[in-house]
């Protein structure tokens, strides 16, 4: 082959201009999925905020529950009570209330298979 038939050079025009359209719809649906991460980051924001209030309570919570285990004596553990007690503290201690992670924005990738299929060329030079 010489260089690519007329039908060739079209389909190849067709798929640059294919692409150059599939590339704006990406960005449109890239801004719009963008601005969907900025709200369901607000979201997480408010659950992580909360998580925070609990992460407070908890610690508060567990300074009472200390308190109240080293006002007893030290065999008391070894009762149904103290290890009841000490098992209530446990579950409250292992709580993991750790805040979610937000979402980043979704890049912009770098488009240039319309520029390669031009750089291809029809024949050769």
């Amino acid at each position: 082959m010489k260089e690519l038939s007329k039908e060739e050079k079209g389909q190849l025009e067709d798929f640059v201009t294919e692409l150059n359209a599939n590339m704006t719809e990406i960005d449109a649906t890239r801004e719009t999925a963008n601005a969907a991460i900025d709200e369901y980051n607000d979201a997480l924001q408010a659950y992580n905020n909360t998580l925070k209030n609990v992460r407070d309570f908890q610690t508060s919570i567990l300074k009472k529950m200390e308190e109240y285990m080293e006002s007893k004596p030290e065999d008391w553990t070894e009762t149904t009570e103290g290890s009841e007690y000490e098992d209530w503290h446990n579950n409250w201690e292992q709580a993991d209330f750790e805040p979610l992670e937000l979402v980043d924005e979704i890049r912009n990738e770098s488009l240039e298979h319309p520029n390669f299929i031009d750089d291809l060329g029809t024949a050769p030079e």
